[in-house]
């Protein structure tokens, strides 16, 4: 696909060129200029994409989860996977064509399935931010485990079909799994324990409940002896 994105630099070099003189009133002709234009325009359109995606992402958790730390905490973590799995694709090869700004799209969509439920958890727990991580972690780390195993075995097989376009849709759910396995599991913990911040009622209701432990440890401690 790389001799694509060379016409395509071709061509509008030409055209440029063609600009610059128009008293010849001379154009550039290829007849496979629609798919051209598409190469041209794909890294303008796929960083709107993502924009707006990311937005309408952080929209819909904003109904759902209502704390607006945690949506922007989201956002950030979708953003940084989707900014991530495209420099990747480009160290792995890929062009920024069509077919990339397709399957990256498409990947956005899956990169929810392993922040916004874990950051969902998070939120309708009640405790402390401690309590609240371990709890999600117990809940929620298993099921992503398995959906990011499941989901590489699946594609697995496409790796071996020598077309542009499977290569590349492979590389890309390969890429954004690992990715999203490693912001939902190490950097979204971090940053919801690390920015959320308790309010009076849970630090209250926390320390009532550590309070009951240690009293209860005491008297089980005293019928022991």
């Amino acid at each position: 696909m790389s001799e694509w994105s060379n016409r395509a630099a071709y061509v509008d070099a030409c055209r440029t060129v063609f600009r610059n003189y128009p008293r010849f009133n001379a154009t550039v002709y290829d007849g496979d200029s629609a798919v051209l234009d598409l190469i041209l325009t794909a890294k303008k359109d796929l960083i709107g994409s993502i924009t707006v995606t990311v937005i309408c992402m952080a929209i819909v958790c904003l109904f759902f989860i209502g704390s607006k730390t945690g949506v922007l905490i989201i956002t950030c973590t979708i953003s940084s996977i989707c900014f991530t799995l495209v420099g990747s694709l480009s160290w792995w090869g890929a062009d920024m064509d069509p077919v990339t700004m397709v399957d990256v799209l498409i990947a956005t969509g899956f990169s929810v399935d392993y922040t916004a439920h874990i950051a969902y958890k998070f939120y309708k727990l009640t405790g402390g931010r401690e309590e609240r991580i371990q709890r999600s972690f117990r809940e929620m780390c298993g099921p992503m485990l398995q959906a990011g195993v499941s989901t590489v075995l699946c594609m697995l097989p496409l790796i071996f079909v020598p077309t542009y376009a499977i290569l590349a849709f492979a590389k890309t759910v390969f890429l954004d799994v690992g990715l999203a396995l490693f912001h939902g599991l190490f950097i979204l913990p971090i940053l919801l324990v690390t920015l959320h911040r308790d309010n009076r009622k849970e630090a209250s209701t926390n320390k009532t409940m550590i309070t009951s432990g240690l009293i209860n440890d005491d008297g089980n401690g005293g019928c022991l002896l």
